[in-house]
């Protein structure tokens, strides 16, 4: 396998995810304006429950794929197989419970019109989890050039598609969004084929690599489900104790501040592959000092936005969802103190899963969403969406303490070594401007 240039290959990651976060954030600020109130939430209902889906099966093949292309790349062909069969497989699964959940929870959350989007969207996820297969196979050889191309395909496409769609009717509906998803997942896929055609090996399906996949996999799905249910508990109780409408605001503000964790997904998926190969060279002091260097550079990029999201919340919010949503604000200040602390349990979890400790990983997501879901419980009925903004905003710097302790049984880190690891940062960032 060829040697990872992590400067690269962390810029290129971070241009993909900023291309599919901005075009993400161009798309809300349309829909936000497009759709009424309700179906704003039921929308943002819809997209939080295929979200799961979507990141159950991203963590059952995914970071399997990158760890054994590493390790096995001789066996990239059938590693390749699996990951398109367990792909396909996960969706099913997943579009069956979701159609399970939907005929008994839509009387509850007050969103009769989710059972009909759940049908239609069961063509479109098939597509999506061979699109996404081909992009965790570029993936895995740090190509996130491809990974640019493919996410600026979708998401200029469905925004240019969103932004007719009042020209050719009298109102905007949740299944005319769901039909441009659809459009743009085929132009996507079919680019993303032709672009990178030669690159697309795939073998004999082997029971071997299956049962390997899914062994190392299964804490990866747990892991991501725990996280999403873990980042989203909130979400799904606000909808048994408020309005839509209510719903609606609070996603508002949750959107914000997860424009804020791109840089941290951007560079956790490039870091991957580079903290698998230090570990495979048996270099557990080499893991450490990447683990420390890496936490101190995101906290660096995190610290300034977050600083500047608190500040100009109110200003953000008419920008981004209009005056009718200023109630959104506040909510966007508590939940982004949170996020100062997130660098540590985004590399945290992706340095357990480099160094061969996905089981954990699951565990430690797993308290998680317990602790999540005990803060929600308690403070949601009392204070509604200003309770699950505290309870979400708690739930993150408990657990992130906690992983921080584990870590400690595997490697050596130091805090004082992120903390000279941010002002390192600063000091490169001050010197290259002065230049």
């Amino acid at each position: 396998m060829k040697k990872l240039n992590f400067s690269r290959s962390s810029s290129q990651s971070l241009v993909a995810n900023m291309a599919q976060q901005g075009f993400a954030m161009l798309q809300f600020m349309l829909v936000v304006r497009l759709l009424t109130p309700t179906d704003l939430g039921e929308w943002a209902m819809f997209l939080t429950l295929t979200s799961m889906v979507e990141m159950g099966r991203l963590g059952l093949v995914q970071n399997a794929l990158v760890h054994f292309s590493t390790h096995q790349p001789v066996a990239r062909p059938q590693l390749a197989s699996a990951a398109l069969v367990f792909s396909l497989g996960a969706n099913v699964v997943g579009l069956l419970l979701l159609l399970g959940l939907s005929v008994g929870m839509s009387d509850i959350w007050q969103m009769p019109g989710l059972s009909h989007l759940f049908w239609c969207y069961a063509p479109l996820s098939l597509l999506q989890a061979v699109l996404k297969t081909l992009e965790g196979l570029r993936m895995a050889d740090s190509d996130f050039r491809s990974l640019v191309i493919s996410y600026t395909v979708f998401g200029g496409f469905y925004l240019v598609f969103t932004l007719f769609l009042p020209f050719f009717t009298s109102s905007v509906s949740n299944l005319a969004l769901l039909a441009g998803q659809f459009a743009a997942t085929i132009l996507s896929l079919g680019i993303l084929y032709f672009y990178q055609k030669k690159n697309w090996q795939f073998g004999k399906i082997e029971k071997q690599w299956l049962r390997q996949m899914f062994r190392f996999g299964r804490y990866g799905m747990g892991t991501n489900l725990c996280s999403m249910l873990f980042q989203r508990a909130d979400l799904f109780l606000l909808s048994a104790f408020v309005a839509p409408s209510a719903v609606a605001t609070y996603n508002v503000a949750t959107r914000l501040i997860s424009y804020l964790d791109f840089p941290l997904n951007a560079l956790g998926l490039a870091l991957m592959p580079r903290l698998s190969a230090v570990h495979q060279a048996q270099n557990t002091e080499g893991v450490a000092r990447l683990y420390e260097k890496s936490v101190g550079g995101l906290l660096a990029l995190t610290l300034p936005m977050t600083v500047g999201v608190c500040l100009a919340a109110p200003v953000l919010v008419q920008i981004v969802a209009g005056q009718s949503f200023l109630a959104a604000a506040p909510l966007i200040q508590i939940l982004a103190l949170a996020g100062l602390i997130k660098p540590f349990g985004r590399v945290f979890g992706v340095t357990l899963d480099a160094i061969g400790q996905p089981i954990w990983n699951f565990r430690m997501l797993l308290l998680s969403m317990v602790i999540t879901l005990i803060f929600n419980v308690l403070l949601i009925p009392k204070a509604g969406v200003w309770g699950a903004a505290v309870a979400s905003s708690l739930s993150v710097v408990v657990t992130i303490l906690l992983g921080q302790r584990l870590l400690q049984r595997w490697l050596d880190v130091r805090l004082e070594s992120v903390v000279n690891a941010v002002f390192e940062s600063y000091k490169v960032t001050y010197l290259v401007s002065k230049r």
